[in-house]
């Protein structure tokens, strides 16, 4: 009876082990998840402000083209008179 005793603790301590290591492994993917989710919501803050960035760059683009088609229609005029 104690050798069965002796035997279930050493049982008992094994898969103590075994939860403490399932635990420290849940513990560190839970940290990673932490680092992806906080590394993919800097990717999106990135992303939208470079979309921000290109619409801005695409209104000064169409301003300069207008301002290069009205330079040109001011020289055309006065090569005319």
């Amino acid at each position: 009876l104690e050798q069965m005793i002796s035997d279930l603790k050493e049982k008992e301590s094994y898969h103590q082990q075994e939860i403490h290591q399932l635990n420290q492994t849940i513990n560190d993917a839970s940290q990673q998840e932490i680092k992806y989710k906080t590394e993919i919501e800097n990717y999106t803050q990135m992303i939208g402000h470079l979309s921000e960035q290109e619409s801005q760059f695409k209104m000064e683009i169409a301003n300069l083209e207008q301002m290069i088609s009205d330079l040109k229609e001011k020289e055309s005029y006065h090569q005319q008179e």
